[in-house]
């Protein structure tokens, strides 16, 4: 594979999660364990394809990870496209998990597939961003 260095995850600041949440998320009486099952099953390899309708009762989101020097604007866009852009989580730069939305989560790995766009061209799709 073959990565621009300020697309890796070192230089990670900003995601939106694909990581499932409850609808009422910041209610700590909520079982999220489904949530994180379905995670470890993407994690394991052991869920290769699609996940819509997965994790049932709890939203799906997409990720996006950006150069640094890119994440500023990204994140004003979202503000202020909050419907069709809503920004679920931030994560620090090079910090693989969304502690809040996804406790436990790995982004480098939680997922069946990547894609990664470079000049607006998909140029690859990894099952790992490790």
């Amino acid at each position: 594979r073959e990565y621009d260095k300020e697309t890796q995850l070192g230089k990670v600041n900003m995601s939106t999660t694909q990581n499932f949440l409850p609808l009422d998320f910041l209610d700590d009486s909520v079982d999220r364990s489904p949530a994180q099952e379905f995670r470890l099953l993407c994690r394991t390899g052991c869920h290769t394809t699609h996940t819509s309708g997965e994790a049932t009762g709890f939203v799906q989101a997409n990720l996006v990870v950006l150069p640094k020097a890119l994440a500023y604007d990204f994140l004003v866009f979202c503000q202020r496209n909050p419907k069709p852009c809503p920004l679920m989580e931030v994560t620090d730069a090079g910090d693989p998990e969304a502690k809040i939305m996804a406790p436990g989560s790995d982004i480098r790995n939680d997922f069946p597939k990547y894609r990664i766009w470079k000049n607006g061209e998909l140029v690859d799709e990894p099952a790992s961003l490790e």
